[in-house]
């Protein structure tokens, strides 16, 4: 009796698997397109420029409050400028358009800082390193273009700044861009960063890492359901100030959340059963949310809350469960 019962169990996971690799085949025959979005963007994120280069992904900050930069976000090692340390040093970032490259450490863009008195006491702090190996910035007052990375990239970024060879973050990227369009068109608090990443092997659990975040739920959810890319916002009624690490004490102390979006290949019941996998091997619980259900884990103290729509796939972070749920449900409302 045994036997049969283990038979049964196998013939039963074999038909299973069958069915799954078929529909999986039949679902790609039939992958769904990328169309953009209506979703609210920070200002002047449309119009935002930077050089025209190979790309791993953006960061756009904009905000009606100014951007804080504290000392520590300076330190040369530790953060992106200078290896001074001034306690008293705070400076107001206006807006910044940073380009990730496609090799880890590369980046490029430009810091607009609040008056000309920020910018030269960035430049101060910045400009002692321009010499060194893979760094280089010019004042473009009150702006600061800043690149970092090897001596190719930046040449190309260099290059394009001194040209004024410089593009859109549509033009830069197509699909990330209309993916970042796909965020919610009214959430509940104003987005103030917004960025992409082309994804790699385990990019965001590694990225969930150096955060001090844990990212089980995200990482699995984002790497079943096949994307490519990862779009997110940062959303927050508070003032932000930036040091070097964003980790879960950071989400907590500046009242913010996190909603992450990505695009499936697979059309939305494929996607929707993925999900289901997904929360059974992560122990995400099923909850109601409106009118419709979601899968919920709270994870180091925050709230995460997972839910598709179509083949949009939406994770928001929060430090609330209220709040995780209201950012969710802007996300797949309409």
């Amino acid at each position: 009796m045994g036997a049969l019962f283990y038979w049964r169990s196998v013939v039963r996971r074999t038909f299973l698997s069958g069915l799954f690799f078929f529909l999986s085949f039949v679902f790609i025959g039939c992958s769904t397109v990328l169309s953009p979005g209506n979703g609210q963007l920070p200002e002047g994120a449309e119009t935002a420029k930077v050089p025209d280069v190979d790309s791993g992904g953006f960061i756009y900050f904009k905000s009606d409050r100014p951007l804080t930069l504290t000392d520590e976000f300076f330190r040369h090692g530790d953060g992106l400028l200078s290896s001074q340390s001034n306690d008293d040093l705070t400076l107001s970032l206006d807006a910044s358009t940073l380009v990730l490259g496609e090799k880890p450490g590369e980046f490029s863009g430009v810091l607009s800082f609040v008056s000309q008195q920020d910018a030269d006491a960035a430049w101060a702090l910045y400009q002692e390193h321009v010499d060194d190996g893979g760094i280089w910035g010019k004042m473009l007052s009150p702006d600061i273009a800043i690149a970092a990375g090897d001596e190719t990239w930046i040449e190309a970024n260099k290059d394009a700044f001194e040209s004024e060879d410089l593009i859109t973050l549509r033009d830069l990227d197509l699909q990330s861009w209309n993916l970042v369009t796909n965020l919610p068109e009214s959430p509940p608090a104003p987005p103030v960063v917004i960025g992409t990443l082309v994804l790699g092997p385990n990019l965001i659990e590694s990225a969930g890492e150096q955060a001090g975040l844990v990212m089980d739920g995200i990482d699995e959810a984002f790497g079943l359901v096949r994307v490519e890319r990862i779009a997110f916002a940062l959303y927050t009624d508070s003032s932000l100030e930036l040091s070097s690490r964003i980790d879960r004490q950071y989400i907590n102390d500046s009242d913010s959340s996190i909603l992450l979006v990505s695009h499936s290949a697979y059309p939305g019941p494929l996607v929707s059963f993925l999900l289901s996998v997904i929360a059974g091997r992560t122990g995400m619980e099923l909850i109601e949310i409106g009118n419709t259900n979601a899968r919920y884990r709270e994870i180091d103290g925050l709230h995460l809350i997972i839910k598709n729509k179509g083949s949009f796939l939406y994770a928001a972070l929060s430090t609330t469960r209220a709040d995780a749920v209201e950012l969710i449900l802007s996300a797949v409302a309409g």
